[in-house]
């Protein structure tokens, strides 16, 4: 059993890994690959449209049936605020991700 930074359980992740599919946020697909050496299995992509403007991230989790759910998506602006929405619900990304550690 591991315990998050929150306390909450999680079982049955022991010696899991999370891999990436490259060194960039921009179009990367997230896979779980379990401590018994199981081929990684794609969690979350990450989709990035090619763009000369300020296109926004989105997030998609892979179900069982291979699936795309919209999580979330990202808005990274140069010279304006980020933002993130959540399942229409848009915040500031200062206000959901704290700047230094778990606590601002």
């Amino acid at each position: 059993m591991v315990k998050s930074y929150d306390e909450t359980e999680t079982l049955g992740l022991t010696g899991s890994k999370l891999i990436f599919s490259s060194r960039s946020v921009r179009n990367t697909t997230i896979s779980l690959i379990s401590s018994t050496g199981e081929l990684p299995v794609p969690v979350y992509i990450i989709e990035t449209p090619n763009s000369w403007k300020d296109p926004p991230n989105t997030i998609y989790k892979i179900g069982n049936s291979e699936q795309k759910e919209q999580l979330a998506m990202l808005g990274w602006k140069a010279f304006n605020k980020d933002w993130i929405d959540i399942r229409g619900e848009r915040k500031m990304l200062k206000d959901v991700l704290p700047t230094k550690g778990f606590l601002r």
